[in-house]
């Protein structure tokens, strides 16, 4: 680890790989004893977590000596050097760290983690890592980063075995399932550059004995899930059409009629990947599980060889160890083993690690299988009859020869995923690669590998961002619109600038008050826009005690506005969600005005338009503006009296003439115009129509 500042850099190394350690969390108590030699010029500082040990060789200007540092029962910084604590702290208060910290270095052994960035981004990206394996339920999860084609952060957490307690470490092996897709596509490709075939050819050009209504599908189309095969498994998990042996699977499905015409959709297929493990097969002149192992041995794949295609062990010697499966069902995790039989191996067959798939992207991108040249062969999404791309859903929008297409106007990726359990995503403009590996089939990491992208490696475009976020927990999908600050250059960590929350009126699109986040983005601001009611949801009450039978509204919007801080805070880490302001208009405005009623740790300002039915906060209020119409009063004791004006520092601005229903886009540019300069006035620290600071 180095410090800038104060101290000169300091080379500390194992042998010959990387620079400094850092060990994230708990490590592994059988790893309490490691020996590392460190070569000294000055000092060098050494974070262990709490309850660890760690036993160093030093060699200085002195020679060789042993030093053992024990962090006992909380976290710290030691300086070996000066031969004493730097500083003891909670694993929860890494930030005031940061400003010390210009990098950590590349991973010295197994069990510590590999980062070749800064501390800042190593604690986000744990931090992040931990809340989603939370809120997914996630036992187990190694996440590699490779950049600029090196290995730049390898980490590993839970429990890859939940009965037995056995946690994940660098060297646990996972089921890929369907990510061996993307290998098979390498090895289609391969062929193609070896001139043995074209992806345009027929697939009858290459195999014999297939039925005649198969012969004229194109290789291109079996890869992309597009040439309308009959599927070989029965809608069943895993279980083969005819009577359940590979033999009688193949005799079957080719008696079956295509589904569709070539090239008319997409619908996702294993039959294809059958056909493509045949051609492989027959060009290689070997079986297919004896070709893909020579080609990952071969590439520093040696654990994924080993551990693909057979019974998976454990090896006591080498730590390597095999990751359980699991569904998590009635608040339970409870195992479930795939086992594939062979005649699906080219689809998904194959187990690997965190590690060993990023030495095959490195592989991969250092023209290891083929030229660089064929990778459009292989990433590139396949055009349907219409000129259209098809693929999972809306994200991921393509599909290439293995590969899912991430096609979007900025950080375009491609990725491969299996059983909802594991992805690996490239954004190949950015040379950067994500690879998050979990043991929950269903954990879906597919879904915040973004997140972890944003929070360190990628610079957020600062055109608006419209985007869905998944609240596992609660099963919601809630739009949002992110519009950022007219000048970014001037949010930093060390200067976070302001956020806003925008909520809309009951029946108003979130999207509908740019005039608002203009001002606030005028003001600079970040504001995210959230869309509270969704699909499904129970209609707003319109009769009764509105206060009673509106209050699980407020309350879910609140748990929205939570949900949405705790998931953004780590991605935005230059804006400071710690100082929130709160915005709503009409119902919007009576979901903030409740969540700063019950929250007074992260809220710093309130401001409603003609918000009717929550009250304004009375203990510990935020800075409150509460902009008001003409048409709509607010219920009694909704609103602060004159008294309560001065003391809790509110401002409450009546606009004559204004009507409730205008305060969106929609309403007269004059009242937007009135609305603009109240929200900015007050920002400024003044009341508007008032002498003076408020």
């Amino acid at each position: 680890m180095f410090i800038s500042g104060l101290y000169k850099l300091t080379k500390a190394r194992t042998s010959d790989r990387g620079r400094g350690i850092f060990c994230a969390h708990q490590c592994p108590i059988k790893y309490r004893k490691t020996k590392i030699l460190v070569n000294a010029e000055k000092s060098a500082f050494v974070y262990l977590p709490r309850e660890t040990s760690v036993e160093f060789v030093i060699q200085d200007e002195k020679g060789k000596h042993d030093v053992t540092i024990n962090s006992n029962g909380t976290s710290l910084i030691y300086d070996y050097y000066l031969n004493g604590k730097l500083q003891q702290f909670d694993d929860d208060k890494m930030h005031w760290f940061e400003p010390y910290v210009s990098k950590l270095a590349e991973r010295i052994d197994s069990n510590m983690v590999a980062f070749g960035g800064d501390v800042e981004k190593a604690v986000r990206v744990d931090a992040l890592i931990k809340r989603e394996m939370q809120e997914r339920n996630i036992p187990g999860l190694q996440l590699a980063i490779v950049k600029n084609n090196k290995l730049v952060k390898l980490s590993s957490y839970g429990y890859s075995d939940v009965e037995e307690s056995k946690l994940v470490n660098n060297n646990t092996f996972f089921p890929i399932n369907s990510m061996t897709k993307a290998f098979t596509g390498t090895l289609i490709v391969q062929l193609a550059s070896m001139e043995k075939l074209k992806l345009t050819d027929p697939i009858g050009m290459h195999l014999d004995n297939l039925p005649v209504h198969w012969q004229p599908l194109t290789i291109q189309q079996v890869l992309s899930h597009t040439s309308g095969l009959p599927s070989i498994l029965t809608g069943n998990l895993l279980e083969l059409v005819g009577n359940g042996s590979d033999t009688d699977a193949w005799k079957t499905v080719q008696a079956l009629p295509l589904q569709f015409s070539a090239g008319s959709e997409f619908r996702y297929n294993q039959t294809g990947y059958v056909i493509l493990g045949k051609i492989i097969e027959k060009y290689f002149a070997q079986s297919f599980s004896s070709v893909m192992r020579r080609m990952l041995a071969d590439n520093g794949l040696q654990g994924t060889a080993n551990q693909s295609f057979a019974k998976q062990n454990v090896d006591a010697a080498t730590g390597l160890n095999f990751a359980k499966q699991y569904v998590y069902t009635k608040n339970t995790h409870q195992p479930l083993h795939l086992d594939f039989p062979p005649i699906l191996w080219p689809a998904a067959g194959m187990a690997s690690s965190a590690q060993e798939l990023a030495h095959y992207v490195i592989a991969l991108q250092s023209e290891a299988f083929f030229e660089s040249s064929y990778l459009h062969s292989l990433w590139q999404p396949y055009l349907l009859n219409d000129g259209s791309t098809k693929g999972f859903n809306d994200y991921e929008n393509g599909y290439a020869a293995g590969w899912q297409v991430i096609a979007r106007d900025s950080f375009a990726a491609v990725s491969a995923s299996g059983g909802n359990a594991v992805s690996l995503v490239t954004y190949p403009e950015e040379d950067l690669t994500i690879i998050v590996l979990t043991n929950l089939l269903g954990g879906l990491p597919i879904e915040f590998i973004d997140s972890i992208a944003y929070s360190s490696y990628l610079n957020k475009p600062e055109a608006d961002e419209y985007r869905v976020v998944h609240d596992a927990k609660r099963l919601r999908d809630i739009p949002v619109k992110i519009s950022f600050p007219v000048d970014t250059s001037v949010c930093s960590l060390k200067n976070k600038c302001p956020v806003a929350f925008l909520s809309s009126g009951y029946g108003v699109a979130y999207d509908k008050y740019s005039f608002i986040s203009d001002s606030l983005n005028d003001a600079g601001y970040l504001v995210v826009a959230i869309q509270h009611e969704l699909e499904g949801d129970p209609s707003l009450a319109r009769t009764g005690n509105l206060f009673t039978q509106r209050s699980e509204n407020w309350k879910r919007g609140a748990e929205t506005l939570k949900f949405i801080r705790e998931t953004l805070q780590s991605e935005f880490s230059s804006y400071d969600f710690n100082k929130l302001a709160l915005v709503g208009h009409s119902n919007g405005g009576d979901i903030s005005s409740w969540l700063a009623s019950e929250e007074d740790g992260f809220i710093e300002i309130l401001i409603t338009l003609d918000h009717r039915r929550v009250p304004l906060p009375r203990s510990n209020p935020p800075l409150t503006l509460s902009i008001r119409g003409s048409d709509y009063p607010a219920d009694v004791g909704v609103l602060y009296t004159e008294k309560e004006k001065s003391v809790f520092d509110a401002c409450i601005v009546q606009v004559p003439d204004a009507k409730h229903n205008d305060m969106t886009d929609f309403g007269p540019d004059w009242l937007k115009a009135s609305m603009a300069t109240i929200l900015s006035d007050f920002i400024s620290g003044h009341c508007y129509g008032v002498d003076g600071q408020m």
